[in-house]
């Protein structure tokens, strides 16, 4: 019988091997042998030990100890070494064998490969190690909305920009109360119309933090309608509130860029008045006292004084000339100095996307 048994484990396409119940290996099939390129006669015991990798060995052995102490059935994960050197992970199952009195008579397990199995599982966790650094650095996190069940998924960046804890689900009320109370109503309106159909969107909307600040967000999502008929969304929300305080930081520039450069205009623009202003004026001065002396003169000279109080007419025009353009200059540019004062007298919280009468964020939708 024991022979019989023998020969249906070999004939198993499995690494299979038995224990004695304190742990000791009395069997290995052939394939194991093969494979490993350890004899039957060299494996039984502790002479199996040999065929596994040395940096697993001590964590193998310590778990199979738990099991033989616990008696109950387990799996362990450690690299087997092939005939040629080549090392590969495996899966080891054990399950014991009880008598009527409940007694372990014997072990039974196989060696699974799962090398396959564990190199996808590396690529996924560098993946996801890969995309939640990419996350972190772009300030971007990412979500999925199943419309009819209202099911959820958010990623660990999301949650820390919501600055919410990731360690219980995140409810869609949790989302609202981090929503500016100003955008919500016109964020609810948005969404809506997304439970009726396939409809892309993207928006940028403001979080209230429980501190009082203020964080822009850049949302965009796109739906996908499945085989079933199931609705859902998959999008993003990325943190902007560097950006956009970087936005209305170089607007406030601008605008004091352009009221320095009017003022110095306008400082050029006096220079240059009360240099076309001076020449006049000078004349006028000139002439007039020239008319005083003539006319003081014995006998008065008045053909002379009238020559050159008619130069002093002449010389009060030009000065009027002058005057015009440059008052109307002056005045422009006051107008302005005036409008770049109310650009800067904004309240907090004005943004470009804001028009007069509503604070409602911008939005495009796809």
């Amino acid at each position: 019988m024991e022979i019989d048994a023998r020969r249906i484990l070999d004939a198993l396409p499995a690494l299979v091997w038995t224990a004695r119940p304190d742990g000791r290996l009395d069997f290995v099939s052939r394939r194991w042998c093969e494979y490993t390129g350890i004899s039957s006669e060299e494996a039984p015991d502790w002479g199996w030990q040999r065929a596994f990798h040395p940096e697993d060995l001590a964590e193998l052995l310590e778990r199979w100890r738990a099991l033989l102490a616990s008696g109950e059935a387990g799996e362990i994960e450690a690299r087997l070494r092939r005939f040629d050197g080549v090392c590969r992970w495996f899966l080891l199952r054990a399950n014991p064998l009880r008598d009527d009195a409940g007694n372990i008579v014997k072990w039974y397990g196989t060696n699974t490969d799962i090398d396959g199995r564990k190199r996808i599982e590396e690529e996924l966790r560098r993946s996801e190690a890969f995309l939640a650094e990419a996350q972190r650095l772009s300030s971007t996190g990412n979500f999925s909305w199943c419309v009819d069940t209202d099911q959820t998924v958010f990623s660990a960046e999301f949650y820390r920009i919501l600055e919410l804890g990731a360690e219980a689900p995140l409810a869609i009320d949790q989302i609202a109360a981090r929503v500016h109370p100003e955008d919500l109503p016109w964020l609810v309106e948005r969404i809506a119309p997304a439970r009726d159909g396939i409809e892309d969107f993207s928006h940028e909307i403001r979080l209230l933090m429980p501190d009082g600040r203020v964080k822009y967000l850049a949302t965009v999502a796109h739906a996908i309608r499945h085989q079933d008929g199931r609705l859902e969304y998959l999008g993003t929300i990325q943190d902007i509130t560097e950006h956009r305080l970087a936005e209305e930081a170089l607007g406030k520039l601008r605008t004091e860029l352009a009221r320095v450069t009017r003022v110095t205009s306008l400082g050029v623009m006096a220079a240059s008045i009360a240099h076309e202003v001076n020449q006049p004026l000078s004349g006028i001065m000139t002439n007039a006292g020239t008319c005083l002396r003539m006319l003081a003169a014995d006998p008065p000279n008045v053909e002379g004084a009238q020559e050159t109080a008619r130069r002093a007419i002449r010389d009060a025009n030009r000065a009027t000339e002058v005057r015009r353009p440059a008052t109307s200059a002056v005045r422009q540019a006051a107008r302005h100095s005036r409008n770049g004062r109310f650009e800067r007298g904004r309240p907090r919280g004005y943004r470009p996307d804001m028009d007069r009468h509503s604070k409602k964020p911008r939005s495009a939708a796809h």
